[in-house]
């Protein structure tokens, strides 16, 4: 068990984050493949993958053993809002610190003769992960991103009015409740690495992250680059099979949506649901700010976002006539706000 000892300070910086990133998401994906009997949640999504990932994915097995947390490549690589970006860090990672990460791993988890190369002079091994860490997100990630995003958009649209609504100290008792109590000033946190520790954040503030494949279990992660970074606690945000079926059910709304609007607008209009700017959706689907722009400005002639400015920046947001496009069942879009 982590206890996180939370200053004012501390809580003064809590915020919400849209995701831990797809990453982190292709990380906590490798695990949950790794389990030999995974939970009703995972298994639909488990028999779509096979046949479909390739000998370049069979390292994996040496930094995620069966049935347990593999090496915390999250840690070591930090928060970044790309793919790109996190396999870019994993490879200058340094040595010190992935050897740090090994000999924690081994205590756990005996290496094999591969993990153990992976601090060698040699970088052929930390490529040959990256490259199985990259086929991973494209074949078990990277197809669902569209449904994993509004859920976890949605996640965290219904944390931010617990916030309005009932304030930061509710949010910290419901997060999680299976696995992270609040008893002020202490947040405790389960996790099922038999990890146990007194954490003192020293006004870092912390980060809470919705994710699709964590699993049952919260994560908390830092950031060994910078070590004045909030803390990331990471939590599971499916919980039910329903709302499983229709992460890994193809034929969603948003498929509709697009050959409504086309691919590109109704990524955009999903991504901004919650707000964001030109630069940050660039960043986030892989094109120029350019692009963004254009697209953009056609939604807003159409009704489906506005355009403000703040500072130097814009932030887009959806419009109602949007949101229905988003989801035409308003049961799902305002969930209990319709109920008498």
């Amino acid at each position: 068990m982590y206890r996180l000892h939370l200053t004012a300070e501390d809580l003064l910086r809590t915020r919400i984050a849209p995701s831990p990133g797809p990453f982190a998401e292709s990380i906590f994906a490798a695990e949950r493949l790794r389990q030999r009997s995974p939970t009703l949640l995972f298994r639909a999504w488990r028999s779509k993958l096979r046949g479909r990932l390739d000998q370049r994915t069979r390292v994996l097995a040496n930094v995620f053993p069966r049935d347990a947390h593999g090496l915390d490549l999250g840690t070591l690589v930090g928060p970044v809002p790309t793919l790109k970006e996190g396999l870019d860090r994993l490879l200058g990672t340094p040595l010190g610190h992935l050897r740090d990460e090994l000999s924690w791993h081994n205590r756990r988890h005996p290496l094999t003769a591969w993990s153990k190369s992976l601090v060698d002079a040699d970088p052929r091994p930390r490529h040959e992960l990256a490259d199985a860490l990259a086929m991973l997100h494209d074949v078990a990630v990277r197809p669902y991103w569209v449904q994993i995003d509004a859920q976890l958009r949605a996640d965290r649209a219904a944390r931010a009015r617990t916030i309005v609504d009932a304030g930061l100290e509710q949010l910290l008792a419901t997060v999680c409740p299976a696995h992270v109590r609040w008893k002020q000033p202490i947040l405790q946190v389960d996790t099922p690495t038999g990890c146990d520790a007194d954490v003192h954040l020293g006004g870092r503030g912390l980060v809470l992250a919705p994710s699709v494949f964590v699993g049952d279990h919260p994560h908390l992660t830092f950031d060994l680059a910078d070590p004045a970074a909030p803390a990331m606690l990471v939590y599971p945000v499916v919980n039910d099979l329903v709302t499983a079926q229709q992460l890994w059910t193809a034929d969603r709304p948003a498929s509709h949506l697009a050959a409504l609007l086309g691919r590109t607008r109704s990524a955009i209009l999903g991504t901004i649901a919650d707000g964001c700017g030109t630069v940050d959706l660039a960043r986030r689907l892989g094109i120029s700010p350019a692009t963004v722009s254009q697209h953009t400005a056609v939604l807003r002639a159409s009704g489906l976002i506005t355009t403000r400015r703040d500072g130097p920046s814009v932030v887009h947001t959806v419009t109602g006539l949007g949101a229905v496009l988003l989801d035409p069942d308003p049961a799902r879009r305002y969930g209990d706000a319709t109920t008498p």
